[in-house]
């Protein structure tokens, strides 16, 4: 039998629930990804806020994991406008 289950079933082989992080970030579905990933923004504040410094840097961890993967499985919808970047920022000051 495989030792690495689906994302949903909550286990990859690395341990009770993928490990102290969860399931690696490489092996969530797309869906379970984006789901993650928002779940990290909403609770950013209250751990920022209310959390330990281990709270804060787990939960900066696995948020910079959840973002870095997104990025590479979506590198078109996670391209900077042009006038966001500093070039462009440039552009507009000169224009």
């Amino acid at each position: 039998m495989n030792s690495r289950r689906s994302a949903m079933s909550g286990s990859t082989g690395d341990g009770p629930v993928g490990g102290k992080m969860g399931i690696p970030a490489r092996n969530l579905d797309d869906a379970i990804l984006e789901r993650e990933l928002r779940q990290m923004w909403r609770t950013r504040e209250d751990t920022v806020v209310n959390g330990g410094a281990h709270a804060i840097r787990a939960h900066t961890d696995r948020m910079l994991e959840l973002e870095h993967e997104y990025i590479a499985r979506f590198p078109r919808e996670t391209t900077a406008e042009p006038g966001r970047t500093r070039r462009g920022a440039r552009r507009r000051v000169a224009s």
